[in-house]
């Protein structure tokens, strides 16, 4: 499988401690692994299951990324 990729939230402006939250739409297909700061994690591919979604929340923002994994 492919390796850890680790993702980071760049936040405008900038807050200390923010309330940042995590969530896949299949926890089956990824796991994440949040840093104890909670604006970086770690998204691990554990098995290929098409489109999945990465939201990210932030004190009332949100976004939303699609994250593809296939078979090679």
């Amino acid at each position: 499988g492919d390796r850890p990729v680790e993702i980071t939230a760049e936040l405008d402006p900038k807050v200390m401690r923010p309330k940042v939250y995590w969530r896949l739409s299949d926890d089956q297909s990824a796991s994440l692994t949040v840093s104890s700061e909670g604006t970086s994690c770690t998204f691990n591919a554990l098995k290929p299951s098409g489109k999945n979604e990465l939201t990210v929340s932030c004190y009332g923002a949100e976004v939303t990324i699609p994250v593809y994994l296939w078979e090679r």
